[in-house]
Order: C-alpha cells, then sequence, then structure tokens
C-alpha cells in the first residue's frame, strides 16, 4: 500500500477522514514510519485514506499545509486539520488520539 498521490484540490474536497504523509527522499525516518503508518490504517483504521507528498517535490502543497519538516502526518476530518506529528513521534500515540473521534465519525451515535 503506497499513499495516493494528494489531488491539488482544497482540503474540503478530500474525502471525510484523511491522512497526508509528508516525506522526503533523503529521510531516513520516513521509510521507517511509513510501513508501521500503513500496518495500523490496515488493520485499525481502513477507513482514513492516505495521501502523500514529497516535500522536495512538492513545495507549495507543502507550504499550503504548513509543513517544511519530514516526515510529518496531518490528519483530517471533513477537511479540517485534527491532528499533526512531526519528525519524531510515535504510531501509538498517535492510534491512542485518534481511536475516539475515529470511532465517532463513523458511529456518531455511539457513547
Amino acid at each position: 500500500m503506497h499513499p495516493l498521490p494528494l489531488p491539488t484540490c482544497a482540503p474540503k474536497s478530500l474525502p471525510p477522514i484523511s491522512l497526508i504523509y509528508f516525506s522526503a527522499p533523503d529521510c531516513g525516518i520516513c521509510t521507517t514510519v511509513w510501513p508501521k503508518l500503513q500496518r495500523l490504517l490496515r488493520t485499525e483504521f481502513p477507513e482514513l485514506v492516505a495521501y502523500g507528498v514529497n516535500i522536495a517535490e512538492n513545495g507549495a502543497i507543502s507550504a499550503q499545509y504548513g509543513v517544511f519538516t519530514a516526515p510529518t502526518v496531518l490528519i483530517l476530518f471533513e477537511g479540517r486539520e485534527s491532528f499533526r506529528y512531526c519528525h519524531s513521534f510515535s504510531i501509538g500515540q498517535l492510534a491512542r488520539d485518534l481511536a475516539r473521534p475515529y470511532a465517532l465519525y463513523l458511529h456518531p451515535n455511539a457513547r
């Protein structure tokens, strides 16, 4: 599973639950984080759509989202940034932060 290329559209046009993964070609951490993130998305958050942006090739898109370091992960709900993780972060913390809003979004009547 590779991240989809981020379409050049307004964030509001993205799927309701989206993840944008910003990476760089010379970033060792980026190559380590993506497989772990991929496994997490596949097992825990299958409805979340993942996009990828190479910050070296897409400086304008990176700047649009205020991303100037790699790796950076943005989680958007209905086009709004809900979480941002930069450079050195825990996949476990990302999972814990995302679990409740993800569940509530998918099942709004559950409490």
